[in-house]
């Protein structure tokens, strides 16, 4: 891809300031201040759904999220036993093959080995 003047994009950031020379992260966990979040329970007291929000944002932001995520919570995996049962109207896959074209297997990529933990 050629960019206008070799320029990086605005929102694109270097992966040489993410990583040093042997491929491993400056800063590997990006966590939240714990004083910045505070949680929300969108469950009911028997079954609580806990989620962590931002103490920055403004009453109705927070209100329209909550509304937003206690409408929605059913997409989202609360214990482990919700990732185990799946839906197959919903979730397909599916590999798309030429009818007259034979398939080839790509050749195997090794990936760093200190890299390993934070995949």
């Amino acid at each position: 891809m050629q960019l206008k003047n070799n320029c990086i994009p605005k929102g694109l950031v270097p992966l040489e300031r993410l990583f040093d020379n042997n491929d491993v992260a400056h800063q590997p966990k990006m966590e939240p201040n714990e004083g910045e979040v505070e949680h929300c329970n969108i469950g009911t007291e028997e079954e609580p759904k806990i989620i962590k929000i931002s103490k920055n944002l403004s009453p109705d932001e927070r209100g329209e999220y909550v509304s937003m995520l206690k409408k929605f919570s059913d997409v989202f995996a609360w214990s482990y036993d919700d990732l185990r049962v799946y839906n197959t109207d919903i979730i397909q896959h599916t590999i798309l093959v030429k009818e007259d074209q034979k398939p080839f297997k790509q050749k195997l990529r090794w990936i760093n080995p200190l890299l390993l933990p934070l995949i």
